[in-house]
C-alpha cells in the first residue's frame, strides 16, 4: 500500500517537474565582423548587445532565465556568415539571432533559406538593401531604414541646395549595387543628373581607380556607398587628386572612425545620413538608458551609433522573448515580434506586424564639424 502511494506521489512530482518551465540559459546568436575591414562596426554591434544582455542578467534574466550571447566572427565574409549561422542554429540550438552584418551576407542567408529551414527569427541586420526586404522576408525584423530612404534624403537635400548633378562611389557587391540603384531612382525623382559612378572591390581599401575617375568628373557632389575604411582612403585620395565635390555617405560610415583615420581637417564638411538617433541625444529616455548601462558595463567605451544599434536590437529581441513566455520557442518569439506594434524603446518606437517587418524609417542628415563633432 505504502509503495503504491509512494509510486503515485513520485509520478505526480515528475509530472509537475515536466510542467515547470526550463531554467536553462536563453541562447542568442550573433555573427558580425570582429576582424577585417568592417571590424569596428561589428565590434560596436556586439558591444551594444552585450551591454543590454549583461544588464538583464544582473536583474535575473528574462522570466528568470539568464541570456547567453553567442558571438561569432565572420570577417564580413559571406561564407563565414553562413557557416556561423548554421552552427548557431544546429549545434548551439540558439533561440534567436541578432545583429547580423552585410547585404551579400544576408542575401545568401535568404537564398539558402537558412532562417526559414530553422524557423528562427533574426532581429537587426546591418543592411538597408531593398532585396533583403522585398519580397517580404517573414523571419527578418529590420530596425534600420533602407538605403533607398537614406539616399533619397541626401538627394532631396542636394536638389534643395540648387545642385544639379552628382556621382556615386560604391562597393562592388550587392551592398554597393543596392545603393547605386537607389541613387539612380532618386536622381530621376528629383530631376538631377547622375554623371558617373565608380566602384572598388569588397574587403579592400583599393579605391585609387575610383578616386581618379570621380576626380576627373569632379561633380557637384559625390554620394559614397562605402564602409568606413575605404571611405577614409577615398577621401584622402580624392582630395589629393584635386576633387572638390561635396561628399556624402550613408549610415554605414562611422564618423568617429573617419575622424581617427583621416583627421578632423580632412573630413570636415562630410555629410552622413543616420538611421538611429544620436547616441548623445540624452533628451531621449532610450539614450539615457543606453549611456547609463554603457558606463556601467563597458566603462572604457564611448557612445557610438554602432553600439547603440546593437543595444536597440538586443532590447527589441529581449522584449519579444519576454512576451513569448517562460519557456519560449523560436516560433513563439517570432509571433511576439509580429505583435510589437509601436513598441516604446524610450521616446523612440519600433513597429512590426505579421505583414510588415520594416520597424523604422527614421533618417536624419548630419555633418562632420570643424572640430570633428557631428552636427545636425
Amino acid at each position: 500500500m505504502k509503495q503504491a502511494i509512494f509510486g503515485r506521489l513520485l509520478t505526480l512530482m515528475l509530472g509537475l517537474c515536466l510542467l515547470q518551465p526550463s531554467h536553462a540559459e536563453l541562447l542568442i546568436g550573433q555573427s558580425s565582423p570582429l576582424t577585417g575591414v568592417a571590424a569596428e562596426t561589428g565590434k560596436g554591434l556586439a558591444l551594444g548587445a552585450k551591454v543590454y544582455f549583461d544588464s538583464l542578467n544582473a536583474q535575473g534574466g528574462i522570466n528568470g532565465r539568464k541570456i547567453r550571447h553567442l558571438l561569432r566572427d565572420d570577417q564580413y565574409q559571406v561564407s563565414s556568415t553562413i557557416a556561423n549561422a548554421n552552427e548557431l542554429i544546429d549545434k548551439d540550438n540558439a533561440l534567436a539571432l541578432v545583429n547580423f552584418y552585410g547585404t551579400g551576407n544576408i542575401g545568401e542567408l535568404l537564398q539558402q533559406k537558412t532562417l526559414e529551414r530553422a524557423g528562427i527569427p533574426l532581429v537587426g541586420v546591418y543592411t538597408g538593401a531593398l532585396a533583403t526586404r522585398e519580397p517580404f522576408t517573414p523571419l527578418i525584423y529590420h530596425t534600420r531604414a533602407g538605403y533607398h530612404d537614406e539616399v533619397d534624403k541626401i538627394t532631396r537635400m542636394l536638389a534643395e541646395m540648387g545642385l544639379t548633378d552628382f556621382a556615386v562611389l560604391y562597393q562592388a557587391d550587392p551592398f554597393g549595387e543596392a545603393g547605386l540603384v537607389a541613387a539612380r531612382k532618386s536622381a530621376e525623382k528629383y530631376r538631377m543628373k547622375l554623371v558617373g559612378a565608380a566602384s572598388y572591390p569588397k574587403l579592400t581599401t583599393d579605391v585609387r581607380a575610383a578616386a581618379e575617375t570621380l576626380a576627373r568628373l569632379n561633380p557637384s557632389a559625390v554620394i559614397m556607398i562605402s564602409i568606413t575604411k575605404p571611405t577614409a582612403v577615398f577621401v584622402q585620395t580624392f582630395r589629393a587628386l584635386g576633387g572638390t565635390s561635396q561628399l556624402f555617405n550613408i549610415s554605414v560610415a562611422n564618423y568617429d572612425e573617419l575622424v581617427r583615420l583621416d583627421g578632423k581637417d580632412a573630413v570636415h564638411g562630410i555629410g552622413i545620413s543616420q538611421v538611429f538617433p544620436s547616441p548623445y541625444a540624452t533628451r531621449l529616455k532610450l539614450i539615457r538608458q543606453y549611456q547609463e548601462l554603457l558606463k556601467k558595463y563597458a566603462p572604457q567605451a564611448q557612445p557610438s551609433y554602432a553600439s547603440l544599434e546593437g543595444f536597440i536590437n538586443a532590447k527589441v529581441l529581449a522584449e519579444a522573448i519576454r512576451r513569448a513566455g517562460a519557456d519560449p520557442s523560436r516560433a513563439q518569439v517570432a509571433r511576439a515580434l509580429d505583435g510589437m506594434n509601436n513598441f516604446d524603446l524610450g521616446d523612440v518606437s519600433i513597429s512590426f506586424s505579421k505583414t510588415n517587418h520594416q520597424g523604422s524609417r527614421f533618417v536624419e542628415l548630419t555633418m562632420i564639424g570643424q572640430s570633428g563633432e557631428l552636427a545636425r
